[in-house]
């Protein structure tokens, strides 16, 4: 950031500090990231935080609340911290005071001892917004207008920068200083990657770990109007991929041009392009026929997202219960993540040519997985 000396972190570094920040006397200080849009901040606070303050709390995930309040967004501070309004004292006098703010009815709502209050987008919220939230961002007061928060819940707040064209202010130094922390989010590709191991459809993982051209996350907005690549969108691409892959069109080898577009609607044009290269030209993947041919000795990819591709180039050519016999065997010595939804496209091309699902192989793998089909069959519908 220009003429700025904020701190400049990755998400993986700031996650390994928060356990000191929870622990800290005092309570937690109120944490801010700034950085360029869909980079995940919020979502790195509402998973991966989360997670932390159940372990510091002793309590599932399920029993903290997150409260994600739209300050960017706000018309004026009484949308966040409540109205001022006259009121008629016992003495008979007046004062006025401010009632009670949504934020609070919010959080009391969800019954939830601790949480985390978000305050989205605060760099791009009006001056009187910012200026009204100083008490939120500083622990010894905690407040929100005139109402305390809980003290189980913390607060952190997320914003863009000032040269990423989003409509963002630099926070007034008062509001910061003394009360809160506030970082630089820098790229962090590998932190990416580890974080979506188990939740991105790992053909977009490889993808970004191939380095193709156009297969690094956007660091700033581009000067051209329109969808780019970035951590938040590839979320969302491969949400659309996991849909596709898991339907009988997907041979394993080509991404038609309506999935492409799709694909482009969330990561611009160059990205979805070069995805429905890396696919194509995957060739680390066995072809179909060759798996089929000797599904215990055919190659299987180190990468998740190449033996994703060659077990459905495997189903593709299957054409009699033999063949799928094959293709279960060869899908057996996959990640085991991989296996249940790929045994799910399977079952479903059984039913769909009407063969009876009665081959040993193929019994063997449902009763393995027999208490998690049932639930890969209804994701996937």
């Amino acid at each position: 950031m220009s003429n700025s000396k904020i701190i400049n972190t990755t998400l993986r570094d700031l996650d390994k500090s928060i356990p000191y920040m929870l622990a800290a006397e005092g309570g937690f200080q109120a944490l801010g990231i700034l950085g360029a849009p869909a980079m995940g901040k919020t979502m790195y606070f509402q998973t991966r935080f989360v997670e932390h303050i159940a372990n510091h709390y002793g309590v599932q995930t399920d029993d903290v609340g997150v409260i994600v309040e739209k300050v960017g967004q706000a018309e004026d501070s009484a949308a966040v911290n409540g109205l001022t309004i006259p009121s008629k004292l016992a003495d008979g006098t007046y004062a006025t005071i401010k009632t009670k703010p949504s934020l609070l009815v919010r959080i009391e709502a969800t019954g939830k001892q601790y949480g985390v209050v978000i305050l989205d987008e605060l760099a791009q919220a009006g001056t009187d917004v910012m200026g009204s939230v100083g008490d939120t961002l500083n622990r010894s007061e905690h407040k929100v207008g005139d109402w305390e928060l809980p003290q189980g819940w913390v607060v952190v707040f997320t914003g863009n920068r000032v040269e990423d064209k989003a409509g963002s202010k630099r926070l007034p130094t008062h509001l910061i200083t003394g009360r809160a922390l506030l970082a630089n989010l820098l790229p962090d590709l590998q932190g990416w990657v580890q974080w979506a191991s188990d939740k991105v459809n790992p053909v977009i993982i490889g993808f970004v770990e191939s380095g193709m051209p156009h297969s690094e996350f956007a660091d700033s907005v581009p000067s051209f109007y329109g969808p780019y690549f970035t951590p938040r969108s590839a979320v969302a691409a491969g949400r659309h991929l996991d849909a596709f892959m898991a339907s009988p069109e997907f041979d394993g080898e080509t991404i038609p041009s309506h999935i492409q577009s799709l694909l482009a609607m969330n990561i611009g044009e160059d990205s979805a392009t070069q995805i429905a290269v890396y696919i194509r030209t995957a060739n680390e993947v066995p072809m179909g026929s060759e798996i089929i041919a000797d599904p215990m000795n055919a190659m299987v990819p180190d990468n998740t997202g190449f033996q994703l591709l060659a077990a459905n180039r495997a189903m593709n050519v299957v054409d009699s219960k033999t063949d799928a016999d094959s293709a279960i065997m060869y899908i057996t010595r996959l990640r085991p993540e991989l296996q249940v939804s790929l045994g799910v496209k399977l079952i479903r091309r059984f039913a769909h040519k009407g063969w009876s699902t009665g081959s040993d192989v193929m019994n063997a793998f449902m009763v393995k997985y027999a208490d998690f089909l049932p639930l890969a069959s209804g994701d996937n519908q």
